[in-house]
């Protein structure tokens, strides 16, 4: 996998690719990359000698939610204590949760093999922010409905394909 992954980045600059881990049994690791080089990545795997990824066996989408993250931080404070009827400003060092949204996203999941060399699967994935696609959406539609609804999912799978399609096609 690492060596794939190397090949890529040699092979198209800014392709963003990202080893992506899967610590189940089956241990089925991945590459992330960047939309935008999907086409340009999709076509050096099937072309290059060495790999010759000329099989795509499955296209499938995630939608990943936003997520809460809580982080528990230590954070020092100056306070004011009344000590012996005397108040006095102390530095107290307490723990604090801090919550933060992570913005959810869409991903492709792609499953390529090669026939001719008999080798495989190569997992690509491709992740598309759903917040910038969720706005868009909220622009273009002012009446506004939300995104959860049939017609947004079908525009946010839209947005998702766009760069699917002519990767598709590259095989």
């Amino acid at each position: 996998m690492e060596e794939i992954k190397a090949a890529i980045e040699a092979a198209v600059p800014g392709a963003g690719v990202e080893f992506v881990s899967n610590p189940s049994p089956c241990a089925q690791h991945s590459l992330r990359i960047a939309p935008e080089s999907a086409v340009a990545v999709a076509t050096f795997l099937r072309d290059d000698a060495e790999f010759t990824f000329d099989f795509l066996s499955n296209v499938s989408g995630v939608d990943w939610p936003d997520k809460e993250i809580a982080e528990k931080v230590k954070v020092t404070r100056q306070v004011v204590k009344t000590v012996d009827g005397v108040e006095q400003t102390v530095e107290e060092t307490v723990e604090e949760t801090r919550k933060h949204i992570e913005p959810g996203c869409l991903e492709a999941v792609y499953h390529l093999f090669s026939v001719e060399k008999k080798h495989g699967p190569l997992v690509i994935r491709m992740r598309t922010a759903i917040g910038k696609i969720r706005s868009s959406f909220r622009h273009s539609h002012p009446s506004g409905a939300r995104p959860s609804s049939r017609s947004a999912k079908s525009s946010i799978s839209m947005e998702l394909l766009s760069p699917v399609i002519p990767t598709c096609a590259a095989f």
